[in-house]
């Protein structure tokens, strides 16, 4: 799996919008999952945490 802690915050959106794996910033252990439809959400939830990522 790519590291991605380490990537710019529009780079991790696409990996999230193309259903791509993205680990958590905040727990670095949870997975970013949407919250709906990955390509047309704007908020997506760490599986462990729950931490949430909102882009408007």
């Amino acid at each position: 799996m790519k590291d991605t802690l380490t990537l710019m915050p529009h780079e991790r959106l696409k990996m999230l919008r193309n259903g791509e794996i993205v680990l958590c910033t905040h727990c670095k252990v949870g997975i970013m999952q949407p919250i709906g439809d990955a390509v047309k959400t704007n908020t997506f939830q760490c599986n462990k945490c729950k931490r949430q990522m909102i882009f408007n």
